[in-house]
């Protein structure tokens, strides 16, 4: 198992303006009334808040269209572990006005359960401080919406957080 301080390379950022008229991408993977992705998403959502209120931004809400949207990005980065390339290639037809993604791809290194996964992903996005695009995502004051993209296969966390206004 690889160190999740060098897992912190296979961690990658992005920003872009979306349209929120096209049309939707759909969705792959597991579907939001799955009751474990579910709790993993709210699990998701509560660690974010609670670090976006020790920083004085705002809380964000679920959205469905967002999480349809990550959920892609996450099965597609289970499958090619290219970092942002569903995001680079679709934010502009996912009709969910998506503007940033983080994504955290185990590609080798795995921890259980999916909490604990959750945390340590965060924490790596989180402790890069200001300045960190991961953690500028996070704490943006302009983000209201979260979408929360999850794929746990054999115990490998791929994950996706996409941000909108």
């Amino acid at each position: 198992m690889r160190s999740f301080t060098a897992a912190i390379a296979v961690i990658a950022v992005a920003v872009a303006a979306c349209s929120s008229d096209a049309t939707s991408s759909g969705s792959a993977g597991p579907s939001s009334g799955d009751a474990a992705l579910d709790d993993a998403r709210q699990y998701n959502l509560d660690r974010i808040n609670a670090y976006r209120a020790m920083n004085g931004a705002p809380a964000l809400k679920l959205d469905a269209a967002l999480n349809d949207f990550a959920q892609a990005g996450s099965v597609e980065l289970s499958q090619d572990h290219a970092p942002h390339a569903h995001f680079k290639a679709s934010y502009a037809t996912c009709n969910c006005s998506v503007n940033a993604e983080n994504q955290g791809d185990p590609n080798g290194w795995t921890v259980a359960p999916i909490h604990d996964q959750i945390d340590q992903i965060l924490q790596l996005m989180m402790s890069e401080g200001p300045g960190g695009g991961h953690h500028d995502n996070i704490v943006n004051p302009q983000w209201k919406r979260l979408g929360v993209g999850i794929v746990n296969p054999g115990a490998k966390l791929y994950f996706t957080n996409d941000f909108g206004p």
